[in-house]
C-alpha cells in the first residue's frame, strides 16, 4: 500500500486486545481509532463539578495512554462536548460556558494522539455539544494559529 494511505481500525472499546494486530515492520501507517464520549455511559459524571470534570479528563488521558501502549499511533476518532449536567438550574449560558471549558480540557488531553475528529460537523439546530461549528467556534482561532 502506498505510504500516503493509512489503515484505521476501531479499538472497539478494548485497545489492549489489539496489541498483536498488524504488527511488524511490513505494516506501515496503521492507526487505532479511539472514541472518547462522556455522555450517558457507565462512567459519565456531572461536569459542572470540579470532581466530575477532572474525572472525565483523567479518563481521556488513561484511555489514550492505554491505546498508545499497544504501539499504534492513535486517532481520537469520535468525541463531543456532550456531557452530563445533573444540576437542572444551569442556564443555557452557563451550559455553554461549562461545555467550552470541557471542550478545551478535552483538546488538551488529546495532545498525545496523532489527531482527532469531532463527532459531527453540523447539526440541524447547531447543538453546541454535538456541532463542531458551534462547539469549536470560540477555540477556532487558537487552533488555526
Amino acid at each position: 500500500m502506498p505510504e500516503d494511505k493509512i489503515v484505521v481500525f476501531s479499538s472497539s472499546g478494548h485497545p489492549s486486545e489489539w496489541k498483536h494486530f498488524m504488527r511488524g515492520a511490513k505494516y506501515k501507517n496503521v492507526y487505532m481509532d479511539l472514541h472518547l464520549y462522556h455522555y450517558r455511559d457507565e462512567h459519565a459524571l456531572d461536569i459542572t463539578s470540579p470532581r466530575g470534570l477532572t474525572t472525565a479528563i483523567s479518563r481521556n488521558k488513561r484511555e489514550l495512554k492505554e491505546a498508545i501502549s499497544t504501539g499504534f499511533p492513535v486517532l481520537v476518532g469520535e468525541w463531543s462536548g456532550a456531557a452530563i449536567f445533573a444540576n437542572s438550574s444551569v442556564t443555557p449560558e452557563g451550559r455553554n460556558a461549562y461545555e467550552r471549558v470541557f471542550i478545551a480540557n478535552q483538546l488538551a488531553s488529546f495532545a498525545p494522539a496523532a489527531g482527532w475528529f469531532f463527532q459531527t460537523w453540523k447539526t440541524e439546530k447547531r447543538i453546541a455539544a454535538w456541532d463542531a461549528r458551534a462547539a469549536l467556534g470560540t477555540l477556532e482561532r487558537g487552533m488555526i494559529e
